[in-house]
C-alpha cells in the first residue's frame, strides 16, 4: 500500500523526467499499436512542442491521420471544478 500523502505523489508524477517517462511510454505504445494496424487515441496535455511533433512524426511514419482536438474553458470556470490545491496555481499552457 502506498503511504504517501497526495501532495508526495503530486510532487513526484509531476517532475520533468516523470513527464518524458509518460510522453515516451505513450508515444512507444501508440506506435506498437499503428504497427499492427490498430487505430490510435492517445489522451494527453501535450504542453509542450516537442511531444506533439514526435507524436506527429509517429503518426507521419505509419501513415496515420492525426487529429488534434483542443479544449478550453475559461480560467474561471476550470478553477472552479479544480481541486482546492490546483485552484491556487494555474498553469498556463504555452501553445
Amino acid at each position: 500500500m502506498d503511504t504517501r500523502q497526495p501532495a508526495e505523489v503530486t510532487e513526484t508524477l509531476h517532475t520533468p523526467a516523470w513527464t518524458r517517462r509518460t510522453y515516451e511510454d505513450l508515444i512507444d505504445r501508440a506506435l506498437a499499436l499503428l504497427s499492427a494496424g490498430e487505430s490510435v487515441v492517445v489522451d494527453a496535455t501535450w504542453n509542450l512542442g516537442a511531444w506533439r511533433s514526435a507524436a506527429t512524426e509517429a503518426a507521419r511514419r505509419h501513415d496515420a491521420d492525426l487529429v488534434c482536438v483542443r479544449c478550453e474553458v475559461p480560467p474561471d470556470v476550470a478553477r472552479s471544478v479544480s481541486p482546492p490545491a490546483r485552484r491556487a496555481r494555474p498553469t498556463p499552457v504555452p501553445w
